[in-house]
């Protein structure tokens, strides 16, 4: 029987669902184009990539969270996300939407935009690349960023699968949040799955006030992946663990490293390993394996008080 306290609770899917959620808002105003782009259309394009998530429309597989730098993006522009260790991705802007309406075209002064991409469908991207003009080099700025930051890569159930992280999708509540995890220290990481069909997410919670390098077990740990590995909305399946009403076998995550950065957030560099457990009857297996499952330099979002 599993417990009212198990598998993260629903604050804690409030906590991240606006996040999570990839529809953007319901156009509400009359808002133009930048009157500048024309001006900026020669100039070479170099955008910040703030968050990606998969898509299965029919007409685009991925949206992007984007700031404008320099240059101009404009409806059936080709553009490359590329990265500093030399991952590259070519991509077709199929819409751009600011928070109130499609546009044509973005620039600097559009604040951040929403690309909707039709591109190579295992592509793997995220915040540390950089949109830029075909064939354009990497921004200096990435000189130090690695594709696989922030990515969590694993073998579950004898499959390669890469999970990305989102806005506000890793925080790290020092004193708790009232009502959740009841009250207790609490770090949150998610991943949902890059690679469609699959359209699962895992949900990590630690149960810690200080993330000090350790392995983590037991009580101290609540996982929960959630989603379909064939992106069956109908037939979502559930493994996890929770303790002690349904453990996952030799089930750890170790935290490897964690760096205070001094501006309000935290980069953590772990491992996760071991068994999920089917909780509720909802997945075809007795259980789910995890293996050789790292993750590196992931930004955590850190609040100090109680909440």
């Amino acid at each position: 029987m599993i417990s009212k306290q198990s598998y993260l609770l629903p604050l804690f899917v409030l906590l991240v669902s606006t996040a999570a959620c990839q529809n953007k808002p319901n156009p509400t105003s009359g808002s133009t184009t930048s009157s500048k782009a024309s001006t900026v259309a020669q100039t070479p394009l170099k955008a910040a990539i703030k968050a990606v998530y998969p898509d299965k429309d029919p007409a685009f597989n991925f949206q992007a969270d984007v700031k404008v730098e320099s240059g101009v993006i404009k409806t059936g522009d080709k553009i490359d996300a590329v990265s500093a260790d030399g991952k590259r991705f070519t991509f077709v802007v199929v819409k751009i939407r600011n928070p109130f309406e499609d546009i044509k075209s973005a620039d600097k002064e559009s604040g951040t935009v929403y690309l909707m991409l039709s591109g190579p469908k295992d592509a793997v991207f995220n915040s540390n690349f950089s949109f830029v003009s075909p064939g354009a080099p990497v921004p200096a700025s990435q000189a130090n960023t690695k594709s696989t930051d922030g990515l969590f890569m694993a073998q579950i159930d004898g499959a390669a699968w890469t999970g990305n992280g989102f806005a506000n999708s890793h925080l790290f509540y020092k004193g708790g949040v009232k009502q959740f995890n009841d009250g207790k220290p609490s770090l949150m990481l998610t991943f949902k799955a890059v690679n469609g069909p699959d359209n699962r997410q895992l949900n990590v919670l630690l149960t810690t006030a200080d993330a000090k390098p350790g392995i983590y077990s037991g009580e101290q740990i609540e996982l929960l992946l959630s989603g379909s590995p064939l992106g069956d909305e109908k037939n979502s399946e559930l493994y996890g663990h929770k303790y002690p009403d349904s453990q996952g076998r030799n089930l750890k995550v170790e935290i490897s490293s964690y760096r205070e950065n001094g501006n309000g957030t935290a980069t953590i560099s772990g491992k996760i390993s071991g068994f999920l457990s089917r909780p509720l009857g909802m997945a075809k297996k007795s259980e789910l394996s995890i293996e050789n499952g790292v993750f590196n330099n992931v930004v955590v979002t850190v609040y100090n008080g109680k909440y």
